[in-house]
């Protein structure tokens, strides 16, 4: 277990604020279940900030906003804001441990300190730092079933060592060009989703750069493509860079989303990391019988609620 005293929590964002709940209950909730932790909030100069929020962080940020470049044909996809806001809060860390999280993201469990990744095999040939970073499931996208792209994971939560996370969004700026790239190009006809005006979504975008810093050669033009050596190159690098949980594993919850916010699916799961691990040092380590039962009782769930309504 790793000591809370050893791990400094960078809270990144614009602060989040609705009628019943804020950025306050994001820090607060770390206070309750990491309570030795640091806490830095790294924001916009020109947020409106509570007293009782500042009077319960150990240190505040504060950043030029770098602005979104999204056409309004979308929704601003926010890139460079949370790699600034997350660099500039991260070279404040001197503990070992970083997690980055958002502004709208609490923990309801101390379970961070209990799963970092120490006695897993790695491979070094593809690891970018030191060891593995902690990041959640809620969003990642499966390269090797449903629409098979690679880089897709999620973005809401990296939990590893300090120069690890620190490496992740230490990188070059959205390029405004990439904005509305598929506005002054067409799209390529294998492209998933032609409303996306962009050329990479965030977490394609912060996960490629990242992998790109190892010596092997990613064919990767855009979100959706893919091919045959890029995915395996990918899966072996995912898997000795990355390991991924579930939110309960993870013990956070959002105060704006309800999770998982893709179909199942399509998700790339704790299950699914413990398959391509398996597989990659014929290890035979066991799933969690956690996501099967959570299906199992949602698909039940959701039969039950579609035949009262029928009724």
């Amino acid at each position: 277990m790793i000591e809370s005293k050893n791990i400094t929590f960078v809270v990144q964002g614009a602060i989040f604020k609705t009628k019943s709940k804020s950025t306050y209950d994001v820090v607060f909730s770390i206070r309750k279940f990491y309570p030795d932790s640091k806490v830095i909030l790294s924001t916009w100069e020109g947020q409106k900030l509570e007293i009782k929020l500042t009077t319960i962080i150990d240190e505040l940020v504060l950043s030029k906003d770098p602005g979104d470049y999204t056409p309004n044909t979308c929704s601003p996809i926010n890139i460079n804001r949370q790699l600034v806001s997350s660099i500039n809060g991260i070279k404040k860390v001197k503990t070992l441990y970083t997690v980055k999280t958002r502004t709208d993201l609490v923990f309801v469990s101390n379970n961070l300190a209990n799963i970092f990744p120490n006695d897993l095999d790695l491979n070094k040939d593809y690891l970018v730092g030191e060891n593995r970073v902690v990041l959640a499931d809620i969003c990642s996208k499966n390269h090797r079933k449903g629409i098979k792209v690679p880089f897709w994971l999620c973005d809401f939560i990296y939990f590893g060592l300090t120069n690890d996370v620190k490496k992740i969004f230490d990188t070059d700026p959205y390029p405004e060009e990439y904005f509305d790239f598929y506005i002054k190009n067409k799209h390529p006809s294998y492209f998933q989703d032609k409303k996306h005006t962009y050329k990479y979504v965030p977490e394609s975008y912060i996960t490629f750069n990242y992998l790109n810093r190892l010596n092997v050669k990613f064919e990767f033009e855009n979100t959706y493509h893919s091919d045959v050596n890029t995915l395996d190159l990918y899966e072996q690098s995912l898997i000795n860079n990355f390991i991924i949980y579930p939110p309960e594993t993870l013990g956070i919850e959002s105060l704006k989303y309800r999770f998982p916010m893709i179909p199942r699916n399509i998700m790339f799961s704790q299950n699914d990391w413990i398959d391509v691990y398996n597989k990659s040092f014929g290890k035979k380590l066991k799933k969690s019988v956690y996501f099967e039962v959570n299906i199992f009782v949602r698909y039940w769930w959701i039969k039950l609620i579609s035949t009262r309504d029928r009724n």
